[in-house]
């Protein structure tokens, strides 16, 4: 039972932090954009990322993968993942820390943040030991989603703080 609980949480942990996420940052609009603007960038340069690096999967036979690219050919490994789904960086690791850093630089409510770790923790716990990354990946996809979203935080504030002006002089005394 305990297994199957934490296979799916990291499966499917970027969503599960996803939509909660979005919930508390419903009164914060200029986060809430940032937000989901990074979100959706961080996942396609994911996969920008993949297509530069072409790594296999740690499941993957190695000399397989190596013959199917050189041939163009499209088939299925034992894992039924086709080879054209690369490894390297984990894409969950890299959506799930992009999340976690992003709510603990915006919302103040610790237990929504310990939640975030929690999640975040067996996601990537799950993505190495279910062999759909090495511990590599994992690593490479969590600095690129929480450098990711420093940047996306960067420019939340670097935007607010545009937008603050002088008042006019009220004549009020000095």
């Amino acid at each position: 039972m305990m297994n199957t609980v934490m296979k799916y949480t990291g499966k499917y942990g970027p969503l599960i932090l996803f939509f909660p996420t979005v919930f508390l940052l419903w009164n914060k609009k200029n986060a809430l954009m940032y937000y989901v603007l990074g979100f959706c960038l961080n996942s396609i340069s994911n996969v920008f990322l993949k297509l530069l690096i072409r790594q296999p999967r740690p499941s993957d036979d190695k000399q397989k993968f190596d013959l199917a690219l050189d041939k163009g050919k499209r088939f299925l490994f034992d894992s039924g993942i086709p080879y054209d789904v690369f490894g390297m960086p984990s894409g969950h690791s890299q959506s799930i820390t992009f999340t976690t850093v992003f709510v603990f630089m915006t919302i103040p409510n610790n237990a929504f943040r310990l939640f975030c770790v929690l999640i975040a923790l067996i996601t990537l716990w799950q993505r190495v030991h279910y062999n759909h990354h090495t511990v590599m990946q994992v690593t490479v996809g969590s600095m690129v989603g929480g450098l990711f979203a420093y940047l996306m935080f960067y420019m939340n504030r670097k935007n607010i703080a545009g937008k603050i002006k002088e008042r006019t002089d009220d004549n009020a005394p000095i």
